[in-house]
């Protein structure tokens, strides 16, 4: 078995099934909000109690979903030599690491932020006008406060937003998945430095087989899960150098799965980790671990619920750097802690005192800790917690409340989008637009 050092993509898929068969959503701004990415630090120590510092926002007031379709994903923060980067209301705005006031703010082109990502000094970007069709993709360059490149082309009438995924040879990738191969399907690959588009392929995709929200790299390879109507879950494969398509492999099962999220992590050594969710009733859940270099299944562990009606599902799946030990969160209050060498199941662990994880469910792994937010039920309305999980006790040693809502089946405005740890803080990105910056008992003083 190959070794497993570090992690150097995390796909964190946030989904919720609550125990209907699951199709993707038409509103763009559901689906959306369940599907970007984050890249995980390496394995550091993070232990509660968590002191909070200081909590602050770039813009003084605030309504939900006040930028568009797609403003509160595009909240998340993302740590750069200078401060920390996030996307308000379409535009960027640098914020200081010590008190999290602004340092300076530039508007971007476009209209709505479909997506961003910070690759070393660039911010690149794709926006979407939907009044004129029009779609930007452009590279900010951070350090002189200008776009590097711009590209405006005309979107279709059934425009299906773009995904950008960096590759570690210097190429944006865009892929825009949409109902046909005829309307807005192509992925584009476009130099980082140059904004020179390098090549373009269709995805030849249907849009009902996509597994939603699925695109990673790995080394010069471009993978997406993809069903098919005979059944099962597989990778399709592309060449990153030129566009090429390079196969099509099974990964597991035959079971008709639709457009069910599958929520996976990639680690540095190619292994791919997934949360494999058949339809939520009768649930059946697999761990799998799956060589993406040797195109192998190497494991898998099926997890049951405890009554058969019961509804369940794989929303998160984590692993730190430097650790054997992997964590799954289940919907709706369910933690497996697994092997990731063998699969097998090391703990099983029900949130004590919660009814279940909030929407995002983003979540911080530093072994033996998960902190993470969770739904706390009150006589009238809901609570809405940033918790630390001990693993190996399954007791929750930590809690910070952050929102309390009088209808307890709303979802939370402060949703934590994100977390990143920096010597002895732990930042905290929310939907609500505020950040939080925490001290924590691990770091150095």
């Amino acid at each position: 078995m190959k070794s497993r050092v570090g992690v150097t993509l995390v796909i964190v898929l946030l989904y919720c099934l609550v125990g209907e068969d699951v199709t993707l959503s038409t509103d763009l701004y559901i689906s959306y909000v369940r599907r970007w990415m984050i890249t995980e630090e390496p394995a550091r120590t993070v232990k509660p109690p968590l002191t909070l510092l200081w909590e602050k926002s770039p813009i003084w007031f605030e309504s939900w979903n006040a930028g568009g379709l797609f403003e509160s994903p595009s909240r998340r923060i993302v740590e750069t030599k200078d401060g920390f980067v996030t996307v308000i209301r379409k535009t960027v705005n640098l914020l200081s690491k010590e008190d999290g006031r602004t340092l300076w703010t530039m508007d971007l082109q476009g209209g709505d932020i479909v997506d961003w990502k910070v690759v070393g000094t660039f911010m690149l970007y794709s926006s979407v006008n939907y009044r004129t069709k029009e779609r930007t993709r452009a590279a900010l360059d951070l350090i002189e406060r200008k776009d590097k490149w711009v590209q405006k082309d005309t979107v279709p009438a059934l425009y299906q937003p773009d995904m950008l995924i960096p590759t570690g040879d210097g190429l944006a990738v865009f892929v825009s998945n949409g109902d046909s191969k005829d309307v807005n399907d192509a992925i584009v690959a476009i130099d980082i430095n140059s904004g020179q588009i390098k090549w373009k392929v269709s995805t030849d995709i249907e849009q009902r087989t996509l597994v939603p929200f699925t695109w990673f790299t790995h080394g010069s390879r471009l993978h997406v899960l993809v069903t098919q109507k005979a059944g099962g879950l597989y990778l399709k494969t592309w060449n990153t150098i030129d566009g090429k398509h390079v196969a099509t492999n099974h990964i597991f099962g035959t079971d008709q799965l639709g457009n069910v999220v599958h929520p996976s992590v990639i680690t540095s050594d190619g292994i791919l980790f997934i949360g494999y969710n058949k339809r939520p009733r009768p649930a059946r859940l697999s761990l799998i671990a799956y060589d993406t270099e040797s195109n192998k299944l190497l494991w898998n562990t099926d997890v049951t619920p405890e009554n058969r009606d019961d509804s369940m599902s794989v929303k998160h799946v984590m692993h730190a750097g430097n650790t054997k030990m992997m964590v799954a969160t289940m919907w709706p209050n369910r933690v497996v802690v697994f092997d990731s060498e063998k699969g097998s199941i090391l703990k099983d662990i029900r949130l004590s005192g919660y009814v279940g994880w909030t929407d995002y469910n983003s979540g911080l792994y530093s072994y033996p800790y998960l902190i993470t937010g969770a739904r706390r039920q009150l006589a009238s309305g809901m609570a809405f917690d940033l918790i630390a999980l001990n693993l190996e006790t399954g007791k929750v040693d930590w809690t910070y409340e952050i929102e309390t809502q009088n209808n307890k089946f709303t979802f939370p405005t402060a949703d934590t989008l994100n977390f990143i740890v920096n010597s002895d803080r732990v930042y905290v990105g929310r939907a609500d637009a505020k950040i939080m910056s925490f001290r924590h008992a691990g770091g150095s003083k």
